[in-house]
């Protein structure tokens, strides 16, 4: 794994690093490297933070497109938790979004 830094034996999220690999492997942006002994597994519900930034306020009852890595879905946004206040970095009940809600 290395960093502009040098190298390092772990990376963690936000890190921008470049990795090695000791065989050739047809990998790409987006593609996804995991663990032998831990594969990913496949889900079909998320919970997420997520940043509203359409005008338009979300609406529960709409599919949406949920972009993960270069790849996307058809998805719902069934519930909505929580809105952050970004002032204060509480967290108060909400039933909607609407733009930059997060």
């Amino acid at each position: 794994i290395l960093t502009l830094d040098g190298s390092l034996d772990t990376a963690v999220v936000g890190q921008s690093v470049t990795i090695l690999l000791n065989e050739y492997l047809d990998i790409s942006r987006g593609d996804m490297l995991v663990d032998a002994q831990r594969p990913a597994t496949l889900q079909k519900t998320v919970k997420a933070d997520l940043c509203w930034l359409s005008e338009d306020a979300l609406d529960v009852r709409r599919k949406y497109w949920l972009k993960h890595t270069t790849r996307q879905v058809a998805a719902r946004v069934t519930a909505i938790d929580t809105i952050l206040d970004i002032n204060t970095q509480q967290r108060r009940p909400a039933d909607s979004l609407k733009l930059n809600d997060i």
